[in-house]
């Protein structure tokens, strides 16, 4: 499945939503959100060092992307981790850009 990870992300009004990365002020990507969810290891889990690996590689690979094909198991892991990561508003605007890339990229 084809994601466009350079996709900007909004608030609920569709102003873009700021991020600050050290000294950069910018906005947020699909990309920002994706690789933050994937780095972190969350408290209800302990995974071990091959899933670590695997989270990190697909960080990677997303990082400062723009189109990137992924597995469907990669996706639904990314969409999970995200799920633990983020508030209601980035979880919705990510599961939204993810469901948009895949059929666009897909021709439906």
């Amino acid at each position: 499945m084809k994601i466009d990870f350079s996709v900007g992300l909004t608030d609920i009004k569709g102003r873009a939503l700021p991020i600050r990365d050290g000294e950069d002020n910018r906005d947020m990507r699909l990309s920002d959100a994706a690789v933050e969810a994937l780095l972190t290891v969350y408290p209800d889990e302990m995974p071990d060092g091959t899933e670590k690996f695997r989270r990190y590689k697909l960080a990677v690979k997303i990082d400062g992307a723009g189109v990137v094909e992924l597995e469907t198991e990669d996706v639904a892991k990314l969409k999970g981790l995200i799920a633990k990561r983020w508030p209601p508003l980035v979880v919705g605007r990510c599961y939204e850009l993810i469901e948009n890339g895949r059929s666009k990229a897909d021709g439906s």
